[in-house]
């Protein structure tokens, strides 16, 4: 009974110990992570001022000067000076409505030399009402200022105006609402939540915010506690910043905020690993307590039963053995466990900053670098290279990922063996490389790029095949392009992707660049409502019967007419619809129209076969066939005067769901043809599989027929395939004449091209088809 006391005592003590120290070790690293990420929160309140001052004082630079140009306007000078009541009110209105359009403001008023107002471009602003003008304004110099009239919050620009100088004739006021929009802005830029509010006493009316209704209402209903000036105040989660906007009166203050447990929560993962460690720790130290307390106590045991023996008279009872060394084992456990949960962490870490296919560092890790170089260089030209391979994807899909992973590893290893001491390399993601340069001068990148890019140049071998990579390259350069890492690289790829678009080597970023990659997600978000609205039209190229010399078909190519932007070509949005998934309704849609327009031409005496593109996208979509179903259906045309034409490369993306798809639309009638052959990486064996009757080849062979013996051959042996096939040939881009008579002569089926005539919308098409119509009758009649 002693001994099991023993045990027991000893077990509880080292068990409760422990337990012990692991809830004090949890509440101290709790209590350290909180007031560190408090801190944190702190300084990234204080970083965030910071920046809406820098915002601030941005925008007060910039329409400052609009301000002051629109006063040097002539007809408003010249509206204010001869302003007399009533009589030309209506004028006025206009003539300031159209600067603040211009100036995208969002109140415009003029007022006499004293302040009286003359006309205004809002309501809250009365004609005939005095506004107050801000003191300085009164010396007869701009100013501005922050006003709240019922509740909206504006930041205003009193301009003097003369006519001439220094006969002052009134003031032009110029102001812009700073509202949700304005908060969301600059929370977006600070990572904070911002309110702009008006102080009254202790209570806080807020005049714009980015915060939500409930989170408003709370802050609204808050009493402001006293506090110096500057600190933060800690109130229900929330820390708060507080600060009066500067040279401004009337308790104006900016609420900067943000949730600590939000804050909070990048560390969770930390608590989850110590509760995890703590909760292994802690089951190894009862076994090894019930070990420790067996070890001390079966001595003591034997030792009693010894002694009892001894007593009962028995004395050749051989003495217990000495104890073990158990506890040192114990410890070289809790060694080895530590081991290797430090060689899992290094592990860890390693993993969270390289890219584990080529071992070079990943993004975040660039972004470290560079962030460092700019610090410790500021000012110092830093160039910063994306370089993206070309049709990457088509070498994943042909020879399949395993060889495109071998591709990206020799680039990252010729790009190692090209890097200079200074420079470094990384990969992003997919097939996209970052190089930083360091210690270049303006003058010198483009040598530097060119450099890098001619790892290309000797061609790839992988799976024992010799192959050609290209790519692309984008150049950001800092601090010319961009201030912060983020925003710099962000251009360079954008850089890199105009340079793929225009098939450049390389290319250096321009701010038209970022207002182009912005007019394509524009477009990419109104792509669907372009369809429901009825802005998408076709037009229609003839196809030639070469043999009988007669119109026996048309390609229909739709077009955006967007109501802003005019007419847009398909490259400029088929890639957007592919990429949203919108194709599927494009491709529809298309199918629709011609088939309807094909309707319309058939009760005029035009037999036309329609043509419809169809992309890669919707050879994956199971709804085409009942799409062309229901087309055909509502037409009444013919399922064989329907042509649905895929290019090659869309084909092979998937070759046995293309084939599969396919031979369903052939089933119903359909007319299938290939197109752009001889861009793409078929084969053979591939090609007559697919279950299709036309073959059309591309232009860029057509187009060299005159100058190119090889393009004549390639064109020749194409045509004969075809043939031999069953399929009758297509030459897209006839240009000439000259082209015609060698098509004619090598037997091709049909002619397409600008020589034959454009793209044509319906009337003109029409118009032409009738005069053709007409020019043939007369011949024959001839």
């Amino acid at each position: 009974m002693a001994m099991y006391s023993l045990r027991r005592s000893i077990f509880q003590f080292f068990v409760g110990l422990l337990a012990l120290a692991l809830c004090v070790n949890f509440v101290l690293v709790y209590r350290s992570t909180w007031s560190h990420t408090r801190a944190q929160v702190e300084r990234q309140l204080h970083a965030g001022w910071q920046v809406f001052g820098n915002e601030l004082d941005a925008r007060r630079k910039a329409q400052t000067a609009m301000a002051v140009l629109i006063t040097q306007d002539f007809g408003l000078r010249s509206e204010i000076a001869t302003f007399s009541d009533q009589a030309n009110v209506e004028s006025l209105r206009v003539v300031l409505d159209n600067f603040r359009q211009r100036s995208s403001a969002d109140l415009a008023l003029a007022t006499d030399a004293g302040g009286k107002v003359l006309a205004a471009t809002d309501r809250h602003f009365a004609a005939g009402s005095l506004f107050s003008l801000p003191s300085p304004a009164r010396s007869e110099s701009q100013q501005d200022m922050l006003l709240v009239r019922e509740g909206r919050l504006y930041h205003v620009f009193v301009t003097p105006i003369y006519a001439p100088a220094p006969n002052l004739v009134g003031w032009f006021v110029l102001g812009f609402a700073q509202n949700d929009e304005t908060t969301r802005h600059l929370s977006e830029l600070t990572g904070l939540q911002v309110s702009l509010v008006q102080k009254e006493g202790r209570q806080l009316q807020v005049l714009a915010s980015s915060l939500g209704d409930s989170e408003r209402r709370v802050l609204q209903g808050m009493v402001w506690p006293g506090r110096p000036a500057g600190n933060a105040v800690l109130s229900d989660d929330q820390l708060y910043y507080a600060a009066p906007l500067q040279g401004q009166g009337g308790g104006l203050e900016v609420v900067l905020q943000r949730s600590l447990s939000e804050a909070m929560q990048g560390y969770r993962p930390l608590f989850w690993q110590l509760a995890l460690m703590a909760g292994v720790t802690l089951v190894l130290t009862v076994l090894g307590a019930f070990f420790i307390a067996g070890s001390v106590s079966r001595p003591l045991s034997e030792l009693a039963r010894y002694v009892r023996r001894v007593g009962s008279g028995d004395y050749a009872a051989a003495p217990p053995p000495p104890a073990r060394g158990e506890v040192q084992e114990l410890f070289a456990e809790f060694d080895t466990m530590r081991q290797a949960i430090a060689e899992r962490e290094s592990q860890i870490a390693y993993a969270a900053y390289h890219d584990p296919l080529t071992g070079l560092p990943n993004r975040l890790r660039f972004q470290q670098q560079l962030q460092e170089q700019i610090a410790a260089n500021p000012g110092q030209v830093v160039a910063v290279l994306v370089l993206g391979l070309n049709h990457f994807k088509d070498i994943n899909d042909t020879l399949g990922h395993h060889s495109g992973d071998m591709v990206l590893r020799q680039v990252a290893l010729r790009l190692m063996a090209q890097q200079r001491p200074l420079d470094r390399v990384a990969r992003f993601s997919g097939d996209a490389f970052a190089i930083l340069l360091n210690g270049v001068e303006r003058h010198e990148v483009l040598a530097l790029s060119l450099h890098y890019k001619q790892i290309l140049d000797e061609s790839f071998l992988i799976e024992n095949i010799a192959m050609t990579v290209n790519a692309a390259m984008g150049i950001g350069l800092y601090p010319e392009h961009a201030e912060s890492p983020a925003t710099l690289l962000q251009r360079a790829e954008i850089a890199m992707y105009v340079a793929k678009e225009k098939r450049l080597p390389c290319a250096l970023y321009s701010h038209q660049q970022n207002r182009y990659s912005l007019l394509r997600l524009s477009l990419m978000s109104e792509l669907r409502g372009a369809i429901d609205r009825n802005e998408l039209v076709l037009h229609y190229q003839p196809k030639l019967d070469i043999r009988e010399q007669r119109v026996s078909g048309v390609e229909c190519l739709v077009r955006w007419q967007h109501p802003v932007h005019g007419l847009i070509f398909p490259d400029d949005f088929i890639p957007l619809a592919e990429q949203t998934g919108n194709i599927r309704y494009l491709t529809a849609w298309a199918i629709r129209t011609a088939l309807t327009q094909c309707a319309r031409w058939r009760q005029q005496g035009m037999e036309l076969m329609m043509a419809v593109n169809i992309s890669s996208v919707d050879l994956q979509d199971p709804t085409l066939i009942g799409n062309v179903t229901e087309a055909l259906a509502a037409s009444g045309i013919p399922a064989e005067r329907l042509w649905l034409e895929v290019t090659e490369s869309a084909v092979m993306h998937d070759i046995d769901k293309a084939v599969e798809l396919l031979g369903g639309l052939r089933k119903l009638g359909v007319r299938l043809a290939i197109d752009d052959y001889g861009t793409g990486y078929s084969s053979m064996a591939q090609l007559k599989r697919l279950p299709v009757h036309e073959m059309k080849i591309d232009k860029s062979f057509v187009m060299g027929l005159t100058h190119s013996d090889d393009d004549a051959i390639i064109v020749r042996s194409t045509i004969e395939l075809g043939h031999n096939m069953g399929l009758s040939l297509v030459a897209e881009g006839v240009e000439s004449e000259e082209i015609f008579q060698l098509l004619a002569r090598y037997g091709c089926d049909i002619a397409q091209g600008y020589w034959i005539a454009r793209p044509l919308a319906v009337d003109a098409f029409e118009q032409w088809w009738w005069q053709r119509a007409e020019s043939r009758i007369a011949q024959e009649g001839i």
